[in-house]
């Protein structure tokens, strides 16, 4: 993962914050979640009012709210595989399936979490 990260930071555009959070790997996004938080935590408590850094900050809320309808829609999917029949009936599949449900709420709950004292408002 990190591998591919360096080889992508040669290219233009390239943003770090952007690859994690959008990685397929849900513990890489989770972490990437919490680390963007602090950021914008970190960002707000400065007391800076730079537009460069408000804007960063606005473009990072703007990804994690991205994230969070991303996660939502997963856990609808998630959720709609749990009542289908052939997955009751296989037990392996159903806990496979409720472990995938219990770290996509994780990732909500987090992001969530990040997202809560700051909306946009469209």
């Amino acid at each position: 993962m990190l591998s591919d990260a360096v080889d992508n930071s040669k290219l233009e555009g390239f943003v770090a914050s952007r690859h994690f959070l959008n990685s397929p790997m849900i513990e890489v996004s989770r972490e990437a979640a919490e680390l963007v938080g602090e950021q914008m935590d970190s960002y707000s408590s400065s007391g800076e009012d730079n537009n460069e850094n408000n804007l960063e900050d606005k473009v990072m809320h703007l990804l994690l709210d991205y994230k969070f309808f991303v996660v939502e829609y997963e856990l609808r999917q998630v959720s709609s595989l749990l009542a289908s029949p052939e997955v009751l009936t296989d037990s392996e599949k159903c806990m496979e399936i409720m472990a995938r449900y219990q770290n996509l709420c994780g990732i909500k709950r987090k992001l969530a979490h990040y997202l809560g004292d700051r909306v946009f408002m469209k």
